[in-house]
């Protein structure tokens, strides 16, 4: 672990490679060959981050990055508070699309949900497998991913940016009450784990990510 001043960071446990691909129709997209873990909140607490107007443990969510050029389907991917294969894990259903340099955001419910305070969280599926490890977070702080590579951020410094790129959002939205919906024109938000069979369609309207070194 690297200690800063102004920031803690960690290493990744593991790295999924990348690499680019020609941009095609969502309606055409394959199963996600690189998906990435790119920031989380466990510990919601004063503002209603899944808009339904509540403060509960509902609005803990988890935000995924398509780091490709060209969209993809998450179906098949898999969650685990614990390293791969670990149960509880949550298996994300097919027609989860995700478009280029594109993000989905999972609200947690019944099917998964984060440890609060410290825990870690595991992500593979066909391209590899990852996972970071968080210690005392934050009330209504993030954990995110640096500058898309391999070092996360654990003191939640940047106001979370569920559905955008991070450090993109420069502040906090106000506590209490509800928090507006997303206009439909920019969202890249989904707003509750998907259902089986659900399509889901995510459009990116945000600046993408640097891409990601080969491996």
């Amino acid at each position: 672990m690297k200690i800063h001043h102004a920031s803690v960071v960690i290493l990744l446990l593991a790295l999924l490679p990348a690499s680019s691909a020609h941009r095609a129709p969502q309606a055409q997209a394959g199963q996600c060959a690189h998906l990435r873990l790119n920031e989380l909140l466990p510990r919601p607490a004063e503002i209603d981050w899944n808009h339904d107007c509540q403060q509960s443990i509902s609005d803990q969510w988890v935000e995924l990055y398509n780091p490709d050029d060209a969209p993809c389907d998450a179906g098949g991917w898999s969650l685990a508070r614990g390293q791969p294969g670990a149960a509880p894990a949550y298996t994300i259903p097919t027609g989860t699309l995700l478009d280029g340099h594109g993000y989905v955001v999972l609200y947690s419910n019944s099917q998964f949900s984060l440890h609060i305070s410290s825990g870690e969280l595991w992500l593979w599926g066909p391209g590899g497998e990852e996972g970071c490890q968080y210690f005392a977070s934050r009330p209504d702080c993030s954990i995110s991913r640096l500058d898309s590579g391999p070092v996360w951020d654990l003191n939640g410094e940047a106001p979370p940016s569920p559905g955008q790129a991070n450090g993109s959002v420069h502040e906090w939205p106000a506590a209490g009450g509800c928090t507006p919906t997303p206009d439909p024109a920019t969202a890249t938000s989904v707003h509750e784990w998907p259902a089986v069979g659900v399509q889901v369609s995510v459009d990116a309207h945000t600046s993408p990510l640097p891409a990601l070194p080969r491996r």
